[in-house]
């Protein structure tokens, strides 16, 4: 891997990416950084991406600097040599000569002859994946001498040559390896309840192909699609509000690598809010509120009467203790925005009623009664309290003078003319006003009235007259004694007749 890396010659940016996307161990990671053709400063930022401890990236620099040394050594030495190096080409491994042109003075005796000895046998990387590496098909790329070269010449030739050695290897490998980097980003934030765009980047040391991309949105949920190409869009809505990881992992027939993007998922502004109300109200019964928007999530509402309470929900209602005018607002809030709105509710109460009942008459010393039953609340503010006074007349004891529609009262013995006040009270305390009544308290008719006498009237001696009534009151009895002379009053009469 090391040596694809190298003939890709990719800048330090890229090689952070490679880098990020590679899944070694610590020991595969640290033979990897020491061999690449990258100066240390270099190897020790890949080897904090690679997330390896100071010990392991020490080792890591030492190891790129010891090569390094040696390649420099090398280069040295094969500026005084002529010989025409045989490469031989492994399936794990691409070996290349060095292009340094050395200038030499004079063409030595005889050619001499080398097997170069390689000083570190690079080790694959350890992964989750264990890619592919086919025999490739082109020239290999020859890298610049500060390169480390791995070969070192057996002998040291006796003269000069007068012309630039060329190498060849002596084996051409017959296939590149291909390998994807990835990476992915996102149109967020988004909208809650709109797509989210992904845009994955397919860049490559060679593009991949035949790639299945699985997805996890980082909500619990992911799917698996195919792509090609270098660049695979996906989209993808998320059902709350918050801040998600979603992962696409690539893989192909000889590579998997992975790529995370942050997602930001707001709500929806609050657009065309407005509020109502069910007044006006009759005093005691609740007033219904009615919040309303356009647009928005994740909506909360919170209340204020204007009567010093509160409350909360799109739909709320309050009965007010009170009447009056007040004024309920409600805010409405979310995560990215927040209104308010008022309406005006307005409490009323009617008085009530009383209704004292038509006049009437009664009779002396009779029980009569007095009712206002028929009295009423327009409101409904039941039940009704009651209260009857006496305004004319001659004074009368009622029953029950307040709180009952009802009340008795003993008329007097003698005839009047009585009359009374009833005042009512709805169940919220209103009082209505006044109704009056009349009563005409009569006597009792007569009836079976009859007179009798003592016995036979004999001339000048005298008779008791007795009148009886079986009906009447406040009597009055006249007598006539049917003589032309005389009269009397009174229930009994002693009268003498003289002619």
């Amino acid at each position: 891997l090391a040596t694809v890396i190298n003939e890709v010659n990719l800048s330090p940016e890229e090689l952070t990416v490679v880098a990020g996307n590679l899944a070694l161990s610590p020991e595969s990671a640290v033979e990897l950084l020491s061999n690449l053709a990258v100066p240390p400063d270099t190897v020790a930022e890949l080897a904090e991406t690679l997330e390896l401890s100071e010990e392991q990236t020490a080792l890591a620099v030492a190891k790129a600097e010891e090569n390094a040394a040696e390649g420099a050594g090398s280069t040295q030495e094969l500026t005084t040599t002529t010989p025409t190096p045989t490469v031989a080409a492994t399936a794990a491994v691409t070996t290349a000569v060095v292009s340094a042109t050395p200038t030499l003075a004079e063409t030595p005796a005889a050619t001499p002859t080398f097997t170069p000895t390689p000083g570190a046998t690079p080790l694959p990387p350890t992964s989750t994946a264990t890619p592919f590496v086919p025999a490739p098909t082109a020239t290999p790329f020859v890298p610049a001498p500060s390169a480390t070269p791995t070969a070192t010449p057996t002998a040291t030739p006796t003269a000069t040559p007068s012309t630039t050695p060329s190498a060849t290897p002596s084996a051409t490998p017959s296939a590149t390896p291909t390998a994807v980097i990835l990476s992915v980003v996102n149109s967020s934030p988004t909208l809650l309840e709109s797509a989210t765009t992904f845009t994955v980047t397919n860049g490559s040391l060679l593009l991949g192909s035949n790639i299945t991309y699985t997805w996890g949105y980082g909500d619990g949920t992911g799917e698996i699609l195919s792509g090609s190409g270098v660049t695979v869009t996906q989209v993808y809505t998320y059902r709350g509000v918050g801040s998600y990881t979603a992962t696409v992992t690539a893989t192909n027939g000889i590579s998997q690598v992975a790529a995370s993007t942050q997602v930001t998922v707001v709500d929806r502004a609050l657009v065309g809010f407005a509020v109502v109300n069910s007044g006006p109200t009759v005093l005691g019964s609740a007033t219904a509120f009615t919040a309303t928007i356009l647009d928005g999530s994740n909506v909360s509402y919170v209340w204020e009467f204007g009567d010093g309470t509160t409350g909360s929900g799109a739909n709320a209602s309050r009965t007010y203790a009170a009447v009056g005018g007040y004024t309920a607002t409600v805010t409405a809030t979310n995560g990215v925005s927040q209104v308010a709105a008022s309406t005006r509710v307005t409490v009323t109460n009617q008085p009530p009623v009383a209704n004292a009942g038509a006049d009437q008459s009664g009779l002396v010393s009779q029980l009569l009664t007095l009712e206002g039953g028929s009295s009423s609340d327009p409101d409904g503010h039941l039940p009704l309290t009651y209260r009857w006074t006496q305004s004319g007349g001659l004074s009368v004891s009622l029953s029950a003078a307040g709180a009952l529609s009802t009340t008795t009262f003993m008329a007097p013995s003698t005839p009047t003319v009585l009359t009374f006040r009833l005042a009512v009270t709805d169940s919220q305390g209103l009082a209505g006003s006044l109704d009056t009544v009349a009563i005409t308290v009569t006597d009792v008719p007569i009836a079976g009235l009859t007179a009798t006498q003592s016995g036979m009237a004999v001339l000048g001696q005298s008779m008791r007259f007795t009148a009886t009534a079986d009906m009447g009151s406040n009597v009055a009895y006249l007598w006539d004694f049917g003589d032309g002379r005389g009269t009397a009053s009174g229930p009994t009469a002693v009268y003498t007749y003289s002619a």
